[in-house]
């Protein structure tokens, strides 16, 4: 196995070395600022590739995706996606071959399988790094990168190949920090607020300035989430009246209830009266009265549910946070799998208190 793990590491530093002799023997080429192994995933890699770019590739594909837009975005111009693709190896356009597959990697079956890949593509490109400090060349970030990958993972890789500043620049302008760092310098009120808000607006998708900002630096809502609950017993009011507002059924809306069949991940408001339950449980202690307001969502769910062969996953949800809440107080959901109704809603309902 070892020598299929160095053979493997040689061959990836060779074909990037070569490919960065090729790139600079062609005339006026332009600089390439960025080299990275690429991979299929962060938890299961089923391939590995070699892939660059020059700030005129970056250009190229910015200017594309500006002129198709997206409404994910408010800004669309050139420069904006130039900034959001800088840094994302899936839509580099210098691909060093060839590329490995599977058939390539040590054949194995152990959990530290990934973890003796990623080590060895660290070791290719360190090697890279060594031969680049020999040329007279500009250094390129070195990066390893996959098509799903957490914020947190990029940045891991670059701490462990790059100089501290090159990072420390990357983390500044290309991450969630900055951003982050200005909610918590709020007052504590106006951050919850803030909060709250940025929560509603990324599950609604609701246009807004501040998730546009939020998007614009690759903030999601799972950055959002561990801000909301520090904030502890404070938080558990608003999250409670956020699944109260959208988890009761809106019969004279019935675009914004869930269309038969349809589960809480298809709808964005019954997603976001789940999520908001399950958080304001992680948030702190809820009192009687968040309990009874649960209930009451649940209760009306449920009997919106007998008009539907199929019913939303809303009311199961609600019954498995106030288990997680109250755990001697209320059983465990009983759920149909197939249609996804609650059968022992009576046994959550009976605690509702009448006003």
């Amino acid at each position: 196995m070892e020598n299929v793990v160095q053979d493997l590491q040689d061959r990836i530093s060779r074909v990037a070395i070569d490919g960065l002799i090729a790139h600079y023997e062609e005339p006026d080429c332009s600089p390439i600022y960025g080299l990275s192994v690429y991979t299929s995933g962060q938890n299961c890699y089923s391939y590995a590739l070699l892939r660059a770019n020059t700030e005129s590739m970056l250009d190229m594909t910015a200017r594309k995706y500006s002129e198709r837009g997206s409404r994910r975005y408010q800004d669309n111009s050139r420069g904006a996606w130039s900034r959001r693709l800088r840094w994302a190896p899936g839509n580099w356009l210098l691909d060093f071959e060839p590329s490995w597959s599977e058939r390539d990697f040590p054949i194995w079956s152990s959990p530290d399988r990934d973890l003796v890949l990623y080590r060895t593509f660290k070791a290719a490109l360190s090697t890279v790094d060594c031969w680049l400090s020999t040329q007279p060349i500009p250094r390129p970030m070195l990066l390893i990168a996959c098509g799903d990958m957490s914020g947190e993972y990029l940045v891991h890789g670059m701490k462990l190949l790059n100089p501290p500043s090159a990072v420390e620049r990357y983390i500044e302008g290309h991450t969630p920090a900055p951003f982050l760092r200005r909610l918590l310098g709020m007052e504590p009120a106006e951050q919850l607020e803030t909060l709250i808000d940025l929560w509603k607006a990324f599950h609604l998708d609701s246009p807004s300035e501040l998730l546009f900002e939020a998007r614009a630096v690759d903030v999601t809502r799972f950055d959002i989430q561990p801000l909301i609950v520090k904030h502890g017993a404070g938080a558990v009011s608003s999250l409670v009246e956020l699944c109260r507002q959208f988890g009761h059924p809106h019969p004279t809306a019935p675009c914004d209830r869930p269309a038969e069949g349809e589960t809480s991940v298809r709808n964005p408001r019954v997603q976001l009266a789940v999520n908001s339950a399950r958080l304001a449980v992680r948030a702190g202690v809820l009192i009687e009265g968040d309990v009874q307001t649960l209930l009451g969502v649940l209760r009306d769910q449920v009997e919106s549910d007998l008009q539907l062969e199929r019913a939303s996953t809303l009311a199961p949800c609600i019954a498995r946070a106030l288990v997680a809440a109250q755990p001697r107080r209320f059983p465990r959901p009983v759920q149909d799998s197939k249609t996804n109704h609650l059968h022992n809603h009576e046994a959550y309902t009976r605690h509702i208190v009448s006003s």
